[in-house]
């Protein structure tokens, strides 16, 4: 996973977001860019989201999120994101991904999505 490249689309998307500069058409690009890198590798990104990724990067890769859970059909996925959530400590962060959280299982084909799949 290129994370510099990764976090350099997140930088663009804020950037776009916040001046609202072409907004509509910028957020989705970089939505694309961030998905793309997503799911290439999606052992890569739940080592990214558990271990690297800080909180604010969360939030704002949370928009993605459930496009990944249904592009990757990755149960592991989901409960990464499950689990980071319950460590974060911002609020408004935090809220964000707990948005996302309530949309990705139903993006999965699975029926099982709470047998861990994560090594503990």
């Amino acid at each position: 996973m290129d994370i510099e490249k990764l976090r350099t689309i997140i930088k663009e998307h804020i950037r776009t977001e916040h001046e609202n500069v072409n907004w509509d058409y910028g957020i989705e690009v970089c939505h694309i860019k961030e998905r793309e890198i997503l799911c290439a590798d999606i052992n890569e990104t739940i080592d990214f989201i558990l271990n690297e990724a800080s909180e604010e990067e969360l939030a704002w890769l949370g928009e993605n999120f459930s496009e990944v859970c249904k592009q990757t059909q990755s149960v592991a996925f989901y409960q990464a994101v499950k689990k980071r959530y319950e460590t974060m400590q911002n609020p408004e962060f935090k809220q964000d991904i707990k948005v996302e959280l309530e949309f990705m299982p139903g993006e999965l084909e699975a029926e099982d999505i709470d047998t861990p799949q994560l090594p503990v």
